[in-house]
């Protein structure tokens, strides 16, 4: 005899700083129901659970920015709750879990059904957040008012989350992921991006732009080939903490059990770091540009970034040069400082300055040395 009442598992797990909550989808004398069930992080068991809450039918997508949960149905309903607790959360005390609804949006579209969202959160310049004295944690409690739509067909869109608006993007996208306000516990190395997305293109970096319309997207879209995989790897994820895309490429290898090849997966890992430092260099924030290459000054392939930093500048450098060799050439004003004399104004901040100039020297043509060295500093210096 069948049982009256069985519950499973429908989605992967969902968690907070706190918390972490599954969807649990329970069946009853052939009637099918949903709910939100919420435990802490330091004990996922029937007796630690905090709330449960019944959902209008099985979620499509969901997601979790600090205490605000994405619930979206078919065709496409978003729902946003805000969860709120009330006393300590620890092993020996039982909290008060509040959960309410703050925003309810149903979208009337033709559009493809959506396979994956993420909320967007609000930003504020560090200097006008403390300018204005606004605690981290105080702005990051705040609603966030836009979400990334990345639709079954492979287009992505942004939806805000105020008046239902949906503005593409763009297409052809598999993966994305946001960067900005994802992590406090450690240091985020990609603050500075909105998001990267991987689709036939490669990997496409999503800067804000200054004024009214941060996301406007002519003006903060960057293509870069320097983002690219090998081919032969497909990515998966960031660290943002380490500025590292990690990725998974396919390994023949041979036994001398079976005539056939056998196939293994092998990790990949490739820094961005130099992109992210060149893009911040091309756009004039040096400050930020110092500020992330600090940040990343411990890590294991600092040397290594700054490096390929330097040589992909001085090859564009070069590049043009050749280009122009025999157009007419533009004066150069003496007031514009040259994305290479900014690089090397960059890396001289750290030891490895000589070491760097040094290899990417030795990896360039003497021909264009007196280039190099004209913005690095006298070769005998």
């Amino acid at each position: 005899m069948p049982s009256l009442q069985d519950s499973i598992i429908e989605k992967p797990l969902k968690k907070t700083f706190k918390m972490i909550f599954p969807v649990c989808a329970t069946k009853c004398l052939g009637e099918t129901w949903y709910e939100l069930l919420f435990y802490p992080r330091y004990h996922l068991d029937q007796s630690s659970l905090l709330c449960r809450k019944p959902l209008l039918a099985k979620p499509m997508v969901m997601d979790v920015y600090q205490d605000h949960i994405l619930v979206t149905y078919r065709p496409f309903d978003v729902h946003i709750f805000h969860v709120r607790l009330l006393g300590e959360l620890t092993p020996s005390s039982t909290p008060d879990l509040q959960l309410s609804t703050v925003r309810e949006l149903s979208i009337m579209t033709a559009k493809s059904h959506p396979a994956a969202m993420c909320f967007i959160p609000d930003r504020l310049p560090r200097e006008l957040a403390s300018d204005n004295h606004i605690s981290s944690s105080e702005f990051l409690d705040t609603e966030p008012a836009r979400c990334l739509v990345l639709r079954t067909n492979g287009e992505l869109s942004l939806l805000d989350l105020d008046d239902g608006r949906e503005r593409e993007l763009t297409d052809s996208v598999e993966l994305f992921w946001v960067t900005c306000g994802q992590s406090e516990e450690k240091a985020n190395l990609i603050e500075e991006v909105s998001w990267l997305d991987y689709g036939h293109r490669g990997m496409q970096v999503w800067y804000p732009c200054p004024g009214a319309d941060p996301f406007k997207q002519e003006d903060f879209l960057q293509l870069d080939p320097e983002l690219e995989f090998d081919r032969e790897v497909y990515p998966l994820g960031l660290l943002p903490n380490a500025g590292l895309v990690v990725g998974v490429s396919q390994r023949m290898s041979f036994s001398a059990c079976t005539e056939f090849p056998c196939f293994e997966p092998s990790p990949q890992a490739q820094t961005i770091l130099h992109c992210l430092l060149r893009h911040l260099l091309q756009r004039d924030k040096t400050e930020e540009a110092l500020r992330l290459a600090q940040l990343s000054a411990e890590k294991p392939h600092f040397s290594h970034c700054l490096e390929l930093l330097l040589f992909t500048v001085f090859d564009a450098e070069i590049s043009r040069q050749n280009a122009i060799k025999n157009q007419v050439s533009v004066p150069k004003h003496a007031g514009n400082c040259s994305l290479l004399e900014k690089t090397c104004d960059l890396i001289r901040n750290f030891p490895e300055y000589l070491d760097v100039v040094v290899s990417v020297a030795r990896k360039t043509d003497g021909r264009y040395w007196a280039d190099l060295f004209s913005a690095a500093g006298r070769s005998t210096e």
